[in-house]
């Protein structure tokens, strides 16, 4: 339990950091409030999906 908070944690991190900037270059004048929250819930999510659902694809993959 205590490697997926962490992994659910560094995946937040690092999801939430390349899109906020991806949103900052390519973004057209977010207000900063609807930018922190649109890269806050766009890395959670990426992040759940990282812990959940891509970790059982790969462990199908390799069974293979």
């Amino acid at each position: 339990m205590k490697s997926k908070a962490v992994h659910l944690l560094v995946a937040l991190v690092i999801y939430g950091f390349f899109y906020g900037i991806i949103l900052y270059y390519f973004g057209e004048g977010i207000p900063t409030q609807i930018f922190w929250s649109q890269v806050f819930i766009f890395g959670f999510l990426m992040a759940l999906a990282e812990v959940f659902v891509f970790d059982k694809i790969r462990k199908r993959r390799k069974k293979k």
